[in-house]
């Protein structure tokens, strides 16, 4: 869920933010063990780190009509303006992306925060 420069900048705010007795001490063997959890558990994780460099992420759940449906968002707030950041649409442009797996949302969300942190880094 994170690349280059950003998941560099993740281990260090993942090191200085949890520390526990289950956890190795040295940061990579903290990030290995991290990323070997479940990824319902790095969710909230992931979630907090982006949260904390202004991406707040979103998953708008539509629970009816037959299908339950999850569409990710990226919300940015700026000068105390919210403001939609990004959310994705179909090729039609039309319609938003949406997904029927609420993990598949998560995934996608976190890639493109990823993709931002990385261009400004």
């Amino acid at each position: 869920m994170v690349t280059n420069k950003n998941k560099e900048q993740f281990e260090e705010w993942f090191t200085d933010n949890y520390d526990s007795e289950f956890m190795p001490d040295d940061k990579f063997s903290r990030y290995i063990w991290f990323i070997k959890q479940p990824f319902e558990m790095q969710i909230g994780v992931y979630e907090k780190y982006y949260d904390s460099l202004g991406y707040h992420i979103y998953i708008e759940s539509y629970l009816g009509g037959g299908q339950n449906v999850f569409y990710p968002e990226i919300i940015w707030r700026m000068d105390n303006h919210v403001d939609t950041f990004w959310k994705p649409k179909y090729d039609n442009l039309i319609e938003y992306l949406c997904f029927i797996d609420r993990n598949e949302a998560y995934v996608e969300a976190f890639k493109k925060a990823d993709a931002c942190v990385n261009e400004k880094l």
